[in-house]
């Protein structure tokens, strides 16, 4: 993405007017359309460890919040099962 002032400085030598930059709440206001919500930051991992944030009630596993785990039960409860059924 372009600098704010290297934009204004293209758009003045091309005798186009200088118009700030609108927040999409703004534009969306302008247009009159609803505004869809920005996607979470992303929150860093604990640089202590990899803890435990819960326990699934079926089989025991301890969750972590990394994970690359895929349960083998079509019902799992933690939404970690697989994505399809043979």
């Amino acid at each position: 993405m372009m600098d704010e002032y290297l934009i204004g400085i293209m758009r003045k030598e091309n005798g186009l007017p200088i118009v700030p930059r609108e927040s999409p709440e703004e534009k969306a206001k302008r247009i009159g359309v609803p505004v869809v919500p920005a996607v979470r930051k992303f929150v860093k991992p604990d640089p202590y460890g990899n803890p435990t944030i819960a326990i699934c009630g079926e089989c025991g596993i301890e969750l972590k919040q990394i994970m690359g785990y895929s349960c083998s039960r079509t019902n799992c409860p933690t939404g970690l099962g697989p994505t399809s059924v043979m």
